[in-house]
Order: structure tokens, then C-alpha cells, then sequence
């Protein structure tokens, strides 16, 4: 594809963004303040208000190396009651996760090995969190993960994306999504919910690395 930047550039300009802004000294920069997770961190301290000492129950699909924890480490947010859950095709990182689970103090963690079109969760989750997750998605599976994710929030769950606006790299022939695809699949599967969205531009190259921040309150 014409025009993509080299792969030191990408990974430059990724770390840019993630930051939320232009840091001199980015290493000394808490993950918590990563614009990629800014609405995590502030939902969960408006449901620890809510909850008053309650379990929050959270959901994060395609749970990684489980790096949305991190936001608990942000002022006002410990301590703070956490039935954490998370889902992933691969269990490689879970040790890891439960490991930093215990660090923070998390009352509850639980871990599955399942592809998000398949979960079968009914209105369980306070919050569930989709971060840099459905870059890697077939399109085609994309409505069902949707759905899916939808049906997991409680009544008044919200739900958080956070991701590329694109796919980086794009094949001939090969369907994509974007950010008018998502919008328009959470508003046709629930219609009555609130959709907000944000683009987050980077720096150097906006039509290749802009991201998308899409907030849905049920």
C-alpha cells in the first residue's frame, strides 16, 4: 500500500498516542494516563461511587496481557471491589494476569479461553472493555462480537472501545471495517442506547494510525 510509513515510524507514532500527549520523558508516564484507557478509568471511579463498596463486575474481551488493569493504579481508584473477568483465544498470559490481579487487590478474577463471537454472557457486566481488540477481527464476525458484547452489559452497563480507526495494513481484496461500521452496528443492535465517539488524531500520519474511542451508556 502506497504511502504507509516504515515500521520504526508505526511503532514511534503508537507510542505517541498511547501517551495522550507530547512527553519529553514518556518512560516516567503511568499506563493508567494512556488515552487508550481514559474512559475505563473514568467509569470505574463513577461506578465505585455508584456501587458504594459493591463488586463491579468487568468484563475485558480479548483480555492480552491484561494491561486495562492498570487503571486501578490511577489516584481514586484503590481500593476498590473488582470481579474481574477476562476472555482470550489463548491462555499464554493468564498467569501473568492473575499475578497482577493479586498485586492490586482484586476480589475476583476469572479467565476463559474464548473468542468473543462465541461468549454467551446476559446482561452480567457493569463494564466491559474492548481495547485494541477489533483491529484483529474478521469483519464478518464483527455484528456477532457486537451483539455479543451488547448482551453481556447489564441494563446499565457501558461498554468501551478503543482501537484503530482501520486496519494499518490493507489487502487487496480483503474487507475492513471502520469507524461508521461500528457506530452504525451498535446503534441497529441497540438503538435506545447512547453512542459517543471520539477520534484520536496522531501526529504524523492521520489517515493511517487515527484511532477511534467509541463510548456506549446503556
Amino acid at each position: 500500500m502506497d504511502g504507509i510509513p516504515p515500521i520504526d515510524a508505526f511503532m514511534n507514532e503508537i507510542w505517541n498516542i498511547y501517551s495522550g500527549r507530547d512527553l519529553k520523558k514518556f518512560e516516567k508516564e503511568k499506563e493508567y494516563n494512556s488515552k487508550t484507557l481514559i474512559d475505563i478509568k473514568g467509569m470505574l471511579k463513577y461506578l465505585k461511587a455508584k456501587k458504594k463498596g459493591k463488586a463491579i463486575k468487568w468484563l475485558s474481551v480479548g483480555v492480552g496481557e491484561g494491561r486495562d488493569l492498570e487503571v486501578l493504579c490511577a489516584k481514586g481508584l484503590s481500593p476498590i471491589n473488582i470481579d474481574f473477568w477476562g476472555i482470550d483465544l489463548s491462555k499464554e498470559h493468564f498467569a501473568k494476569i492473575e499475578e497482577r490481579a493479586n498485586e492490586l487487590e482484586i476480589s475476583k478474577v476469572t479467565l476463559e479461553v474464548i473468542s468473543a463471537e462465541k461468549m454467551n454472557f446476559k446482561s452480567k457486566f457493569d463494564l466491559i472493555s474492548a481495547i485494541l481488540v477489533l483491529h484483529e477481527v474478521d469483519p464478518v464476525k464483527l455484528p456477532w462480537i457486537i451483539k455479543n458484547m451488547l448482551r453481556a452489559l447489564k441494563k446499565d452497563g457501558t461498554l468501551v472501545i478503543s482501537d484503530f480507526q482501520k486496519p494499518y495494513e490493507l489487502k487487496r481484496d480483503v474487507v475492513v471495517w471502520n469507524i461508521d461500521d461500528i457506530t452504525y452496528l451498535l446503534k441497529q443492535i441497540s438503538p435506545k442506547s447512547g453512542v459517543s465517539f471520539e477520534i484520536m488524531k496522531s501526529r504524523e500520519y492521520p489517515e493511517d494510525l487515527d484511532f477511534i474511542l467509541v463510548l456506549l451508556k446503556r
